[in-house]
């Protein structure tokens, strides 16, 4: 009966592809716990350089200073190599402090790896510039994301089918290379990025009002582009390894994270990971839009009783252990957090309070408030309140006060 509840909701033939889908990606993907230790350098960045079978370069991370991280990797993966690379060219240059690791031969690389910088640790022939520049797109290894790509939002790639791509079968959505941040105009140093994160089931579209509206003299709009059915905390170290790679490449001092619906999720789970390892110095505000910070009552429905459950589910079960420890720490010092929610109701099915999608008491979970610097509700419903006037004033006033704050300093 349960099956048969399933597919009559998602479709057989999803979930049997979903099904699929997990055991590749538990197959083919690992999680990887590093402690780096290495000096205080404010113009240095850490880079971890992930090798393959026969020592080559597979895939790499880039981290402003040491701590710990986890992260995900190719299970071809057989060792680390880090460095501190202390001219920013993004290549180990011989005399720079670094370390390495290889992971036993049986495989198993559940330990946590401590990488102590120090000097004389062999690495040139994996980790030049040049090596680490021809995988700048490779994020997990063997799965390429796109990184800078200067694109439209009415490109085909950010479709609805493809967005639901990226709920049942995210491992197909990631090889067909749809992953990444986007640039809709060229880079200009002149101007402050300002990265759109969109929610489960949404795409980069979702934000044309307010990418409309942004004043595009002193902001340049990215959006992020991600498959919404993985795990909340791997679409979060994700979304900070791609920023962390653009930003060894384009060195920006400033950014702005705007984010609607899951998304809220994703970008705070980010940040609990710049809170520990004392990083995203350039992050200057978040603003999060109608988020469910305290879950959803039907994902803890699908992780009961559904015959396949989507990863995400887990983290969006009110009870989960990720929502549970999502506002244990604070957010990074400097980094006020801007909550926007919807109260409009149009669903004949619930009068209960909510955006229609969202429940308000999800959306002003108390620990969010808590650590909020501004909370304002609109008569919205969950998609009506990107489109609206208010919205998208209300986003202006808060990118100029973190501006004028920042040139306060």
């Amino acid at each position: 009966m349960l099956w048969t509840a399933a597919c009559l909701l998602a479709g057989c033939g999803r979930m049997m592809s979903l099904k699929q889908e997990l055991q590749d990606y538990d197959q083919n993907v690992m999680r990887v716990q590093v402690e780096l230790v290495a000096p205080d350098c404010s113009d240095c960045t850490i880079v971890v350089v992930i090798t393959g079978p026969d020592g080559e370069a597979v895939s790499y991370r880039v981290f402003e200073r040491g701590g710990s991280f986890d992260f995900m990797a190719s299970r071809r993966a057989k060792g680390l190599f880090a460095f501190l690379d202390r001219n920013a060219n993004l290549g180990f240059d011989g005399d720079e402090l670094s370390a390495r690791h290889t992971w036993p031969a049986d495989g198993d690389t559940s330990a946590p790896v401590r990488l102590s910088l120090a000097p004389g640790a062999p690495g040139a022939a994996v980790a030049t510039a040049q090596h680490l520049f021809a995988l700048r797109n490779q994020v997990v290894a063997g799965v390429p994301v796109q990184l800078a790509k200067e694109t439209r939002l009415g490109d085909a790639r950010f479709s609805a089918e493809n967005a639901a791509l990226g709920v049942w079968q995210p491992l197909t959505f990631m090889r067909r290379e749809l992953a990444g941040i986007y640039f809709l105009e060229p880079y200009s140093p002149h101007k402050t990025p300002v990265l759109f994160v969109h929610g489960i089931f949404g795409n980069p579209r979702d934000f044309e009002p307010l990418i409309a509206g942004l004043d595009r003299e002193k902001y340049q709009p990215w959006v992020l582009y991600y498959p919404s059915g993985l795990e909340l905390q791997v679409l979060g170290s994700g979304a900070l390894t791609m920023l962390n790679r653009l930003w060894a490449e384009y060195r920006f001092q400033d950014l702005h994270l705007v984010a609607h619906s899951m998304g809220g999720l994703v970008t705070r789970a980010m940040l609990k990971t710049c809170h520990d390892a004392h990083g995203c110095g350039y992050v200057r505000s978040y603003t999060s839009i109608s988020s469910p910070f305290g879950g959803m009552e039907a994902a803890h429905v699908g992780v009961a009783y559904a015959p396949v459950v989507v990863p995400v589910w887990r983290d969006l079960d009110p009870a989960s252990p990720f929502l549970e420890g999502l506002f244990a720490t604070p957010l990074p010092e400097g980094v006020p957090h801007h909550m926007m929610f919807g109260y409009l109701n149009t669903s004949t099915l619930s009068h209960a309070s909510s955006d229609g999608t969202v429940p308000v008491a999800s959306q002003l979970r108390p620990a969010a408030q808590a650590q909020a610097s501004s909370v304002l509700g609109l008569d919205e419903t969950h998609m009506s309140i990107l489109a609206a006037k208010a919205t998208s004033a209300r986003l202006a006033e808060i990118l100029a006060g973190a501006d004028a704050t920042r040139a306060s300093r």
